[in-house]
């Protein structure tokens, strides 16, 4: 894993994990851990892709609790913490991917994706969800369209259209769109009966 080619976002990530893995008293960091990490991050983007999967974020991170408070413990000097030979495998596969979609840095997007495929715990608990790596990567390119990771700092390249924009869908979930949106061809035909 080539740790200069990962985005600020994905490095957070794995050093997120690391405590996840200190706390838990685990020998390794795994790609459990990692998981986690991607689901305890304030990153709109993974939750997004998971919601757009059809699976409830929250489940995840309980089914994730769940294996990670059941995994044997290690006593001793935590201060050491070494990477797993799976998860550096999902590193590998981040990799891969960020290359084969033609991105210059492995972002946090792709360790799901990578995480989804894994054979171990954290691909397991994804699995259970009814996520894949393929239909992570579906929701990934839809949410992230044409646009190409060619920075480290991913989240001034994503969130400009968050920053500067609306997103309407949300508001009206949350009921605070003026009800006169969408709603075009009944004003029209109002209009009409009131010009009469």
């Amino acid at each position: 894993m080539r740790f200069d080619k990962w985005a600020v976002t994905a490095q957070e990530a794995l050093q997120s994990s690391v405590s996840i893995a200190a706390d838990a008293e685990a020998g390794e960091v795994r790609p459990i851990h990692l998981l986690k990490a991607l689901l305890q991050s304030n990153e709109r983007n993974i939750r997004a892709i998971i919601e757009r999967v059809g699976a409830d974020p929250a489940q995840v991170e309980a089914q994730v609790d769940d294996t990670i408070a059941h995994a044997p413990r290690v006593t001793g000097d935590m201060s050491q913490m070494s990477i797993s030979n799976e998860l550096r495998k999902v590193g590998d596969e981040a990799e891969k991917l960020a290359s084969k979609l033609g991105d210059s840095y492995v972002t946090s997007e792709h360790l799901l994706c990578a995480l989804a495929d894994e054979k171990g715990d954290a691909g397991s608990a994804l699995r259970g969800a009814g996520i894949t790596g393929k239909r992570v990567q579906e929701a990934y390119n839809d949410l992230r369209g044409d646009e190409r990771v060619t920075s480290q700092d991913t989240k001034a390249q994503f969130e400009a259209l968050e920053q500067y924009g609306r997103n309407v869908t949300d508001l009206a979930r949350q009921g605070k769109l003026d009800p006169v949106i969408g709603r075009v061809e009944e004003i029209r035909r109002t209009i009409q009966v009131l010009s009469r």
